[in-house]
């Protein structure tokens, strides 16, 4: 017969942020609070004003401008420079490729000057075959946020 454990709160025996998960073959060990995405947010930048339509540990996101907003954490990172995965959607109709990155002025930087403790800021890019490119709204972007909480 199968178990079923109900909890509300879950603390490691020999400290509290402490939980460690045998893998599925019982040789190698992780982390439960390093495995755990620490935010996301589904961001619409193609209307008038940038909103996330679904997101969580998301306090607000702000519109900078065509294809750029930024994205403010309710809980606090660690430190930076953290991970984060995205994708976007290019619903143009046209044949460039689309990109999301965080916003930075230098090309040289580990941590990128868009990206802080508390927020994040994100530009959406288009590339084509051509020496153009720039910036582009789209109404999909889909932002995933890894890294240790404060």
């Amino acid at each position: 017969m199968a178990s079923i454990l109900k909890v509300d709160d879950l603390r490691g025996n020999t400290a509290a942020g402490n939980i460690t998960i045998t893998s599925e073959g019982g040789a190698a060990t992780q982390s439960l609070q390093q495995g755990l995405s620490k935010g996301f947010a589904c961001v619409d930048n193609e209307v008038t004003t940038t909103i996330s339509t679904e997101s969580f540990n998301v306090a607000s996101t702000t519109d900078n401008g065509t294809g750029d907003f930024s994205l403010s954490w309710s809980n606090s990172m660690n430190s930076t420079p953290y991970a984060f995965g995205q994708i976007c959607h290019n619903n143009q109709g046209d044949a460039y490729a689309r990109g999301v990155g965080v916003y930075s002025t230098a090309s040289s930087q580990q941590t990128p000057n868009g990206m802080t403790t508390s927020s994040c800021r994100f530009r959406v890019f288009y590339a084509s075959s051509s020496a153009s490119a720039g910036n582009a709204q789209q109404a999909y972007n889909a932002l995933t946020l890894h890294g240790d909480l404060a």
